[in-house]
């Protein structure tokens, strides 16, 4: 039988509880601007930029995703080529 704190560990680690969790930490943070001079608070700013950091780690892994397989088949058919087709010399410098 599962024990009772199970679904608990699991309700922390969705996304909403984790950016609460983020939005909570980043508001214990003092904010050394002018209240009179800012639009927007410190936390609101960071989580901004948190938000725009995990797309672009979003992004970065679609393209390694997309791309590996692409490289695979390009080093392979490099690599086939080498294979069928040796060099008969070693290329000299030319002077």
């Amino acid at each position: 039988m599962l024990s009772p704190t199970i679904p608990r560990i699991r309700k922390n680690l969705a996304i909403d509880a984790l950016v609460q969790g983020l939005r909570k930490r980043l508001q214990a943070i003092p904010d050394p601007r002018r209240a009179a001079s800012t639009i927007h608070s410190q936390a609101v700013c960071l989580m901004a930029a948190f938000a725009m950091l995990m797309f672009l780690a979003f992004l970065v892994d679609q393209v390694q995703q997309l791309s590996c397989p692409l490289f695979a088949k390009a080093m392979g058919k490099f690599n086939n080529l080498e294979s069928s087709h040796p060099p008969s010399k070693k290329p000299t410098r030319l002077r």
